[in-house]
């Protein structure tokens, strides 16, 4: 029986191997123990009687076969493999078990969630037996069939949030209710900071009678805000419990890992207040600290409470996994993203109040994905799973990076409620890329988010084919709050991204801890401390459809710095150059300023094409005081005949209600190399030239009804393009002259449609809809662009394009 035992465990390694391992890594087997059941009940890993002698030594293998009930009730010798076919469970004993390779085809329990585990246990994963590299090595795996149940105890709380702010230099802290933690547990405290590495990890030295106040091993070395900010934006620090009873771990620093896999959804993995210190293999795909593996159907499966800190590579990983429970964990000093849906696979998934901090990227040749140089804490590829309460507090990248790639289940609606992101590098949620689906989708709510303290954006998020809503939002001390953008089917107008409802401050009384010379002489930290004139921004504007309504904007007041000002505005345009045009459309309503200047626009060279096109409409007068209004660039050509008022403070000009404003882009398919186009209007004394070296598409905002002549600068003259008008009232239309040497076009398409030349302009022009008329004599081409659509608004505008090739 023996000899049959070890002769099949050989196999099963070698075919476990054979794929990943070359022959040189082969081991000679060690021996396979087998305990003996009894028709009594469970048997005691500790009774000499359950192995017919002597228990397992040094290096053995210990098979417990289906049928069994084994009870490990002492702390083995560390072993080889420890596989589970039948019933294995730790007894009410401190355990260590130093194993290289576990796996669990039949049921293992370390406590369950009726009776948890109360002692101490400890699980270290090694490869000292079956060697460095060898793929079962420092690894724990639940294969289809398997039942893990490992549950330590339960404690007060896995996180929770300061009642009242702590000091540098204090040692101790208050919490906003009681606890259970003890004398000697270890605890971290977020940072509330713009810098990750203000939070500290602290040891409990005492406990006050009424368990809300911890003294600490040490002082502070920073402030740790602790109470809700100006306009109920909640910037207390979390303070997490860091220690478990039940911890596995790798052995000598070197990772190891957990892989859960199921097939026909029939294994179930139930863990619960269990610390998981040091895993994850460094640079290597699948390797992860917590990985649900193609789980499939995971209904049933849970991790609660767990604290996955000093991982080599992420915390928790779903993959290809749906309707599994993430909860109140803790991520703490982990490499690459953290908590990661892996592929957009990933469906039904619900991540409810899990706390990140200090996520770190790791060493460049490590990097899983490239996106690991600058990670999430939350990274999510699929919109169909819930991510309610979470906080991501604190990474070298974001907090919230939403990928939505092929496989993400754009269609899925997304459940993103009270979350929050403080204190991270770059952006605190981040959503830039897209796949547009060609047809528009209904409105996705996003309610609840908290940012502050990034040093990117607070919200940056980009659309395509539907209409997003954020709403109750409360962000602050963010270099920029707001930055949205809409890409996609924008010909349709399709795309619409709105803050509604919300909350954003400046600056709040968090004012954090000062140190560059900037920051000191301004009373503040700030997100860039060497760029101490940074404009501060409440809503970043830029392309696309984007609107404002019911939000209040606080404490955006420029202040002296460094012998000049740091402007501040609740509206600014975009930082960077911007090629992009402004969509006419922009419009806010029902806003609410305290103490916030309403616009800056910085200076904006001509190569900045789209920042030129800047026009924000005032719908109500709630954030110029004066309804109907149209905030634009202080440009010649979209100034109306009847003027405008200039205003210094904000770099821009007022429109009166009457503008009628549309978006005209000239773009060259033909790579001929187009440096500039100057827009000349033929009946006002007003051009603009657009430039964007080295590009093709090059967009202003227009006023209509007017005709406009272009003037191209370029290498050689274009000959294949596309014009176009977007976003105006339904019939406004322009025609647009330009050179075109003979022969004429070849082929014109009107609204993807062959036309034909109309003759002359006088002909074009009494024409309905758009169209084109070529003069061969004098070389000319006219293009008439006429908006379609039916109402009388501009949100009833449809867009005309035509493309004219040689």
């Amino acid at each position: 029986m023996f000899t049959l035992l070890r002769s099949c465990l050989a196999a099963w390694l070698l075919f476990q191997a054979a794929p990943l391992v070359s022959a040189s890594l082969a081991l000679p087997l060690p021996d396979v123990r087998v305990p003996h059941g009894s028709a009594n009940g469970p048997v005691l890993w500790s009774d000499p009687a359950t192995w017919g002698g002597a228990p397992p030594e040094y290096g053995d293998s210990v098979h417990v076969p289906a049928g069994v009930e084994l009870v490990l009730d002492l702390t083995p010798r560390p072993l080889a493999e420890l596989r589970v076919m039948g019933h294995l469970s730790v007894g009410d004993a401190p355990v260590r078990l130093g194993v290289d390779h576990v796996v669990v085809m039949g049921v293992f329990e370390v406590g369950t969630a009726a009776d948890p585990c109360t002692q101490p246990v400890g699980i270290v994963l090694s490869d000292r037996f079956l060697g460095q590299g060898h793929p079962n090595a420092r690894l724990l795996e639940v294969m289809p069939g398997g039942v893990l149940d490992m549950h330590g105890e339960p404690r007060s709380a896995s996180w929770l949030q300061l009642a009242a702010s702590a000091q540098a230099g204090s040692s101790s802290i208050r919490l906003e209710s009681p606890v259970d933690w003890q004398v000697r547990d270890r605890i971290v405290i977020a940072s509330t900071d713009f810098d990750l590495e203000q939070a500290e990890e602290r040891t409990v030295l005492s406990v006050s009678p009424d368990r809300t106040r911890l003294t600490l091993d040490r002082p502070l070395d920073f402030l740790h805000w602790g109470r809700v900010e100006t306009l109920g934006v909640d910037e207390r620090a979390e303070v997490a419990l860091v220690n478990r009873n039940v911890k596995i771990s790798g052995a000598n620093g070197a990772g190891g890992h957990l892989r859960f896999m199921s097939a026909g959804g029939n294994s179930r993995v139930r863990m619960s207040w269990v610390e998981i210190e040091g895993l994850g293999v460094p640079g290597e795909m699948g390797s992860y600290p917590v990985h649900f593996h193609h789980f499939g159907n995971g209904l049933g499966s849970y991790v609660d409470s767990l604290s996955v800190h000093h991982s080599l590579n992420r915390a928790i990983t779903l993959h290809a996994t749906r309707d599994v429970l993430v909860r109140n964990c803790l991520a703490y000093e982990t490499l690459g993203h953290a908590y990661f849906l892996e592929d957009g696979t990933e469906r039904n998934n619900r991540l409810e109040g899990n706390l990140g901090l200090s996520t770190r990227a790791p060493a460049q040749a490590q990097q899983i994905l490239s996106s690991d140089a600058t990670p999430s804490t939350f990274w999510v590829p699929s919109t169909g799973n819930v991510l309610e309460g979470n906080v991501a507090a604190g990474s070298e990248g974001h907090g919230f990076w939403y990928k939505i790639g092929q496989t993400g289940h754009l269609l899925d609606a997304p459940t993103f409620r009270k979350n929050v992101a403080h204190s991270n590098g770059l952006h605190g949620f981040y959503k830039h890329d897209y796949w547009a689906v060609g047809s528009p989708l209904p409105t996705r709510e996003f309610v609840g988010f908290t940012a502050y303290k990034n040093r990117g954006v607070g919200l940056y998020y980009r659309t395509a084919d539907m209409t997003a809503v954020w709403r109750d939002a409360h962000l602050a001390d963010n270099a920029t709050a707001v930055f949205f953008g809409s890409t996609g089917t924008q010909i349709d107008g399709q795309n619409r991204t709105a803050l509604v409802d919300s909350y954003v401050v400046g600056n709040s009384d968090n004012i954090g801890t000062p140190v560059s010379p900037g920051e000191i002489e301004l009373g503040r930290s700030l997100p860039s401390p060497s760029h101490p004139k940074m404009e501060l921004l409440g809503h970043e504007l830029y392309e696309g459809h984007i609107e404002s309504r019911g939000t209040t904007y606080a404490n955006f007041m420029r202040a002296p710095v460094a012998g000049s000002f740091r402007e501040a505005a609740a509206f600014g345009h975009v930082r960077g150059a911007n090629r992009w045009a402004f969509d006419p459309r922009l419009r806010v309503s029902g806003l609410r300023l305290i103490q916030a200047q309403p616009l800056f626009l910085t200076p904006t060279p001509f190569m900045e094409s789209g920042k030129a096109s800047f026009v924000l409409h005032d719908v109500d007068g709630s954030l110029t005081g004066m309804p109907g209004h149209i905030v634009a660039a202080a440009t010649d050509l979209i100034t109306p005949a009847n003027g405008a008022n200039y205003h210094p403070a904000w770099n821009a000009q007022l429109l009166p209600p009457s503008t009628r404003l549309a978006n005209l882009r000239f773009t060259d398919r033909g790579n001929s190399g187009v440096e500039s186009v100057t827009f000349v209007s033929e009946t006002r004394d007003a051009e603009l030239i657009v430039g964007s070296a080295n590009e093709s598409y090059f967009p202003t905002s227009v006023l209509v009804p007017d005709d406009y002549t272009l003037g191209i600068r370029s290498s050689s003259a274009p000959r294949d393009f596309r014009l176009e008008l977007l976003f105006g009232y339904p019939g406004d239309s322009t025609i647009v002259t330009l050179r075109y040497a003979a022969p004429g076009p070849q082929t014109v398409r009107v609204d993807g449609m062959t036309g034909t030349s109309l003759g002359s302009r006088a002909a074009l022009a009494a024409s309905q809809g758009s169209g084109f008329a070529y003069d061969p004599l004098r070389e000319v081409l006219h293009v008439k662009l006429e908006l379609g659509g039916t109402g009388g608004t501009m949100m009833d505008g449809l867009g005309t394009r035509v493309d004219v090739m040689p």
